[in-house]
């Protein structure tokens, strides 16, 4: 079975990626166990917290290898394996759960530090945020909540993913591009658009994430909605690396 990669260039964001709870967990370990000067105290203790909560989560759920991915992601060295092992321990939890993590992670109650490691400061608290951004992930989790997951992706609902996409942090796409890169997951930058910003094709996502140019194309049409609600697919000029 292919494993869901944790970082993903975004389908119509040049530079910008999705990140899943693995990933979330991978930039967790560098908050908690990385360079102590680019978080704070409190990134690093809200990071092990979060690396906590899933590693009970996914032993709850059947995960065997929780405490070879502790010791992991304490060493803080990007690998094949840590990135396998992470990806395996979210796999084993329901994709309910894994999304209430993530929201309760980036919805949290107005003084609670955001893990994430950054180039400069680490965003204080919430308040600090994009209201646009918990806004939509509010509602969404209101969605879920009462009326199911599948509701979450209804083509009416497309705009509050395009949202919380679109109005997320820069610390964020920061990170998980760092990362990312660090690990290898993104294609490597060949052209770029007119504003300079990293366009991809679609053969170097697929090769990247170890489908076809068919599946990635397939995913378009399935999620068409949401697609054109966060401006559709990039079709602009692309211009080669000097």
């Amino acid at each position: 079975m292919k494993r869901e990669p944790p970082f993903k260039p975004h389908p119509t964001k040049p530079g910008e990626y999705l990140i899943n709870l693995a990933g979330a967990v991978l930039m967790a370990g560098e908050a908690a166990y990385g360079n102590p000067a680019e978080t704070t105290p409190e990134g690093q203790t809200a990071g092990r917290a979060l690396i906590a909560r899933f590693l009970a989560e996914a032993a709850a759920h059947g995960f065997k290898q929780g405490e070879i991915l502790h010791a992991l992601l304490r060493r803080n060295e990007p690998s094949a394996r840590l990135v396998n092992l992470a990806t395996d321990a979210m796999d084993c939890m329901p994709m309910e759960l894994r999304n209430r993590i993530i929201e309760e992670t980036f919805n949290s109650q107005a003084g609670s530090p955001v893990y994430l490691p950054t180039t400069g400061a680490v965003q204080p608290d919430p308040e600090a945020l994009d209201p646009r951004f918990l806004a939509a992930g509010r509602e969404l989790a209101r969605i879920r909540e009462e009326q199911g997951e599948e509701a979450v992706h209804l083509p009416e609902n497309a705009h509050l993913l395009a949202a919380m996409h679109t109005h997320a942090p820069p610390e964020l796409k920061s990170a998980m591009a760092d990362k990312a890169r660090a690990m290898g997951l993104l294609p490597g930058v060949t052209h770029v658009d007119a504003s300079g910003r990293p366009v991809y094709s679609l053969e170097q996502v697929a090769a990247t994430l170890g489908v076809t140019v068919e599946e990635i194309e397939k995913l378009t049409v399935e999620h068409a909605d949401e697609l054109e609600a966060l401006g559709g697919v990039y079709t602009g000029p692309v211009h080669p690396l000097q």
